[in-house]
């Protein structure tokens, strides 16, 4: 498998992706420049003020042991106070208090990041540069770095290139296909809840992966009707009810359905949206009953890793103690999504070697998804053979369809989704 795979990454990599100077270089200006006059807003505030009177020295924005001295000494906040006693003024900390320069330093610390470690990196003139003379980007995709049989990238890390955040998303307008060509981006949707199903053999999720029944989105509701100020709270933060619901959506299958699925206790999942107990304990045992053939299966892996040492992925591979249980139940998960994913890649890439037909070949893998660079003219051709060649996952234990989001433009942020395919309608 691992040779296999060799072939389609060095073909990858050889293509490279397209980086834009004209935006690079329009980022690059607007976010030293709004880095700048917020850092002059913070050296304005009081409490600021304060902190150079009383240590003689201008204050630091990305500095932790400075951010420290304010907030703990200067302003006397509690909440960064750790358990094992020290003090922390990391984003979760800051986004909590509220402090103008809070936020003004949140800020502050996401543009400077951002520059330093993306638009540095894309700029051909910076001593930081990763552009080869091409105008392209060639990572480097690893094999064996990752404990779960996920590929990873260096050189730069494709995969961390931000997708979450809105200024982060910005970078993405940077990467762009060649003239005459779209991307073309196909992502297995949900792909952890399917492998998991097929793991466990469970029912009830069996049931709902093959009727396209979204569970992630059923538990962000079940959440929001149990308890109305965990929506409240998404729909403050985007003020558009449409898009909190997504949002709350992709925290819900992060920090309530795929941390249920991979052991979390039932005490962190209340928790992390601030339940009464009461309810949310009622919920989690909603949860564990809808899933129960999941949880069943849970306990075979942690009682096999028990007496083994170990837990083993499909194809024989393993992964050996000391693990935790979130690990010992995420690893072959994690494994086997990669193995498709990786696989779909080399099928596709090997019929690109043997039809000499290039845009069959894959440009970039990020965790669940591949894309390519399709001519314009050709987008419904070359769709249609990925999509298809993707649905067909050929392991015998698969049991359950598989989904596909396929997504064409011109650049990584323009995006637009065109449409949702499964295995079954083929």
């Amino acid at each position: 498998m691992q040779n296999r795979r060799t072939p389609s990454i060095v073909l990858a990599q050889r293509i490279g992706l397209p980086v834009d100077q004209k935006v690079v270089k329009l980022l690059d200006k607007e976010y030293v420049k709004r880095a700048t006059v917020i850092d002059k807003k913070i050296s304005m505030q009081p409490e600021v003020v304060e902190f150079k009177k009383k240590m003689g020295y201008s204050f630091n924005p990305s500095a932790p042991q400075q951010a420290t001295i304010l907030f703990r000494d200067i302003l006397h906040c509690p909440e960064g106070f750790t358990k094992s006693g020290g003090y922390s003024t990391d984003k979760a900390t800051l986004a909590k208090l509220p402090f103008r320069i809070a936020r003004l330093i949140l800020k502050y610390r996401e543009l400077t990041k951002l520059h330093g470690t993306y638009i540095k990196m894309l700029l051909c003139d910076s001593p930081e540069t990763l552009v080869f003379p091409d105008g392209r980007l060639h990572t480097q995709y690893n094999q064996t770095d990752t404990r779960t049989g996920r590929l990873s990238s260096e050189d730069p890390n494709l995969q961390n290139i931000p997708a979450r955040t809105e200024e982060g998303r910005r970078i993405r307008a940077a990467f762009i296909a060649p003239l005459g060509y779209k991307i073309f981006a196909a992502d297995y949707g949900q792909i952890e809840p399917r492998l998991i199903a097929m793991a466990s053999k469970d029912k009830f999720l069996l049931n709902a992966i093959k009727e396209h029944y979204d569970i992630h989105m059923d538990w962000t509701k079940r959440i929001a009707v149990a308890y109305p100020p965990v929506f409240q709270k998404f729909l403050r933060r985007w003020r558009d009810e449409k898009k909190a619901w997504k949002e709350m959506r992709s925290d819900v299958k992060s920090n309530w359905v795929l941390a249920g699925f991979y052991g979390s206790e039932k005490e962190a999942m209340v928790r992390r949206y601030s339940l009464p107990t009461r309810i949310g304990y009622e919920l989690y045992e909603k949860f564990h009953d809808m899933f129960f053939g999941v949880f069943k299966w849970q306990r075979q892996l942690v009682k096999q890793y028990d007496e083994l040492g170990y837990t083993q992925l499909w194809g024989g591979r393993v992964r050996h103690g000391p693990l935790s249980i979130n690990r010992i139940i995420n690893t072959p998960i994690q494994g086997w999504a990669s193995d498709v994913v990786v696989n779909a890649g080399d099928r596709l890439s090997e019929r690109a070697e043997r039809k000499g037909d290039p845009p069959l070949q894959w440009v970039t893998n990020t965790h669940d998804e591949l894309t390519f660079f399709i001519p314009k003219k050709r987008i419904e051709h070359y769709a249609e053979i990925i999509i298809s060649s993707m649905l067909k996952v050929p392991f015998d234990w698969v049991c359950a369809p598989f989904a596909l989001t396929a997504k064409v433009g011109h650049s990584w942020l323009d995006l637009q989704e065109i449409g949702d395919f499964y295995t079954d309608e083929l």
